[in-house]
């Protein structure tokens, strides 16, 4: 059996990686030959995720997903990546704003009253 190169991934990694695909896509699309995998299987699969609202498992399954067809491609197993073609598919992440103190005199404020509160907490703990 021939192995494949992995580039620049982790056990871990591959590990994931391969449980995204059981999970979510050889369910729906594991038997059938990849030249007949299409964009509407793929799309399907990722509806099904973000049903859940899960984004980011999305967003991972459709690159691993285009992976699988890049190297297909490459070995003349498949003339095309349905996966690229639904890049745009997918809502972009969006990135969330952490609360801030923007006025330096109310961050030494906070500081200050955060030690006074973590002092009494030890005390009452002890």
């Amino acid at each position: 059996m021939a192995r494949t190169q992995q580039h620049d991934r982790t056990e871990k990694n591959a590990i994931k990686e391969r449980g995204r695909l059981v999970n979510h896509c050889f369910p729906w699309i594991g038997k059938l030959p990849i030249e007949e995998v299409g964009t509407a299987e793929i799309r399907g699969i990722l509806d099904r995720i973000l049903k859940h609202r899960i984004l980011d498992t999305a967003h991972r399954v459709r690159q691993t997903l285009s992976c699988v067809f890049r190297y297909a491609i490459a070995h003349e197993r498949a003339e095309r990546d349905p996966a690229h073609a639904l890049a745009d598919f997918l809502p972009a992440h969006r990135k969330k704003q952490f609360t801030h103190i923007e006025d330096p005199h109310l961050l030494g404020a906070a500081a200050r009253d955060s030690r006074f509160h973590r002092d009494v907490r030890d005390r009452v703990c002890a």
